[in-house]
Order: C-alpha cells, then structure tokens, then sequence
C-alpha cells in the first residue's frame, strides 16, 4: 500500500490515482505496518520455525481504490491506466537502472491482463486479525498527510 505515498500529493492535486496496469486487474495489497507485525510475530516465536508465510492483503482494484479514495478523502479521485512508456520515461528520470526498467517492462504488462492476487488468510492467521484493509490505510494516511507549501 505504501508504494502510492511518494505520489500521494500528485494524485491530490490531480485527482487521478494512475498505474500502469489496468484499472479492473485485482491486486492483493499489503499494509507494511502488517508486514513488520508479523515479522515481529514470526521472528519471535519458535513455533513459526522453518515456516514459508506468503503475506498478501485483501484483493482490491484500481478502480476500487478510486472509489475509496474519493469517499474517505471526500474529493473526487478516479482511477486511470498510465501508459506504460510513461511510466518507463518517469522511472528513467528518476534514475531507475536499466534492470529494474527492464522488469518494470515485463512486470505491468502481466498485471495488466493478470494482476497480483494472493491470500489474505496466512497474514490474518499471523497476524490473529484480518489484514489492514485500503480503506483504513487511507484513513491513517488522510490523518497524518500534510501537503507541501
């Protein structure tokens, strides 16, 4: 979920959350704050020993993260696929190096037609509670988020 915060503002200002991919591809999103929980949990009790634990969060779209936006933030967001050379030229820019320009190549484009979906349910077990969920990210987020001068 954290991997918007860097345009947060943009997307503010905008009122478009853009990816390159499309807006109906599902993505199971994680919460970092749950990530480092059950890390906590695992690394810290030996009845996790030796375990393999895909941590996903609950499934959302593009789309649907727009419509949670707007609601939570109560301005009008929507959502919008951004062309992948876009991307690609913005990452450039920014200095990603030819190997992560090349994955990011390959890697959207299979979001595009597949997304990225895994279970929520080990997080969950890990975690004793389900998986934070877009909408409360959002809330923490809103809560916190002070824009530039």
């Amino acid at each position: 979920m954290q991997n918007m915060l860097p345009l947060w503002g943009k997307m503010l200002e905008s009122g478009t959350h853009r990816m390159a991919y499309d807006i109906d591809a599902p993505m199971s999103l994680v919460d970092l704050d749950d990530v480092a929980e059950a890390a906590t949990k695992v690394l810290d009790n030996d009845e996790y020993k030796n375990g393999i634990f895909e941590l996903a969060g609950p499934s959302i779209t593009l789309f649907e993260k727009a419509q949670i936006l707007t609601s939570v933030l109560g301005r009008k967001i929507i959502a919008e696929k951004e062309p992948l050379t876009n991307f690609l030229e913005h990452g450039k820019a920014i200095g990603f190096n030819k190997f992560t320009l090349s994955t990011m190549a390959k890697m959207f484009p299979y979001y595009d037609e597949h997304g990225l979906v895994g279970s929520d349910k080990t997080l969950g077990w890990i975690l004793g509670r389900r998986p934070t969920t877009f909408e409360t990210f959002v809330r923490r987020v809103d809560k916190f988020y002070t824009p530039a001068s």
